[in-house]
């Protein structure tokens, strides 16, 4: 959950005024302050993805007088490596707001309808995943055995964004990652595959900076918000759905190496007696496989098992959100849902977080069913 006031967790369950901001910067920058010339916002929303290989996408309308002349290497927005930071929050009076990032985005596409020139540009933009994915390696790169993780993220990510800022939430950053690696030419694959190896989940977050952090376990963590139905409820309507597709209840970790270091292995599974979708249970077995050869011992591969299957667990929940969104909340956020269907915990999967006045914000979460889990390491 992005870090807000308490003014805020105040106001954001009853009646509030939202506020938006675009600021088209000319160099790269981090942080919530960036250094760049606002452009109005007309409309639009961004979406947020923790499933996907990049995470944060915006579809903006823009004010049209910014369309980039020709070959305008100066242009504010264009699709020439322009980044525009978005911004949304509470405003509590005409002089005081309280914004919260939503992310730094490459601006990929610009339109506008040609029979209304100067009318509203419709931007596109992905975060800054997408131009790591696309600064694909000239030559395979080696590292060494002896290579941290953090030193491994650095080396790929700097080379593409010189001042990146890099977070770990914990000392995993300064383990070896434990195996001669050659990294053929996908940065971003390479990093995934880094991070999924010790149980991380990697993102661009709404800073801009690169973070690597464990997913919540939905035991021991308190959830970031309460979303309730009903009256002074942020919930105006859900709709719900239960399907067997894409259910996993085990999960088995490999190192594919094939070297002296040898195959490390680890399965854990759904064995919680109140899962409906256990795997040892009538819904049977039904696993997915984690391999990466940043996989070196068999404690990595439990790390790595447990983390993927906290995330996977549960069946999908669709959420239709309030006219009052919560900007705050992320993907992979554990959140307490009541509503007429009952009451539990999920953890948000993705949001469609608005930028237009009045529409509400709408998401998918997995319920959290499972409690308790068995390895076969």
């Amino acid at each position: 959950m992005r870090d807000v006031s308490a003014k805020w967790g105040r106001t954001v369950t009853g009646s509030w005024t939202p506020f938006y901001r675009l600021t088209a910067c000319s160099f790269f920058q981090t942080g919530s302050s960036p250094e760049g010339v606002r452009v109005p916002i007309v409309g639009g929303k961004v979406a947020l993805d923790g499933a996907a290989d990049i995470y944060a996408t915006c579809e903006l309308s823009v004010d049209g007088s910014y369309w980039p002349e020709q070959n305008d290497l100066d242009a504010l927005i264009a699709p020439y490596g322009v980044e525009v930071f978005v911004q949304a929050g509470i405003r509590y009076r005409d002089d005081l707001v309280e914004l919260v990032g939503l992310g730094y985005f490459r601006v990929r596409t610009l339109g506008q309808d040609e029979a209304t020139i100067l009318g509203a540009i419709d931007l596109t933009g992905e975060d800054r995943m997408s131009t790591i994915a696309r600064a694909k390696l000239l030559a395979p790169r080696a590292f060494p055995a002896s290579t941290t993780n953090g030193q491994f993220a650095t080396a790929l990510v700097t080379e593409v964004f010189p001042d990146a800022v890099i977070e770990w939430d914990d000392e995993l950053e300064n383990a070896t990652i434990g195996r001669d690696v050659i990294v053929e030419d996908d940065r971003r694959a390479a990093l995934g595959s880094m991070a999924s190896s010790i149980g991380k989940i990697m993102r661009f977050d709404g800073r801009g900076i690169l973070v690597f952090f464990t997913p919540p376990n939905p035991i021991e963590t308190k959830p970031a918000a309460r979303l309730v139905a009903g009256r002074d409820g942020v919930l105006s309507s859900l709709s719900r759905e239960l399907t067997d597709a894409g259910v996993v209840n085990a999960v088995v970790a490999r190192g594919d190496g094939a070297d002296e270091v040898g195959a490390a292995y680890a399965a854990v599974l759904d064995l919680d007696p109140s899962s409906p979708t256990r795997y040892d249970g009538p819904f049977g077995p039904s696993p997915f496989y984690l391999t990466s050869s940043l996989i070196t011992t068999t404690d990595l591969a439990v790390i790595a098992a447990q983390a993927e299957l906290r995330r996977q667990s549960g069946l999908p929940h669709t959420l239709h959100f309030d006219i009052a969104p919560r900007f705050e909340l992320e993907p992979d956020d554990l959140v307490h849902i009541e509503h007429t269907y009952g009451v539990g915990r999920h953890l948000i999967a993705s949001l469609d977080i608005p930028l237009t006045p009045g529409v509400g914000m709408t998401g998918v979460t997995r319920q959290q069913l499972v409690t308790s889990v068995g390895s076969a390491a």
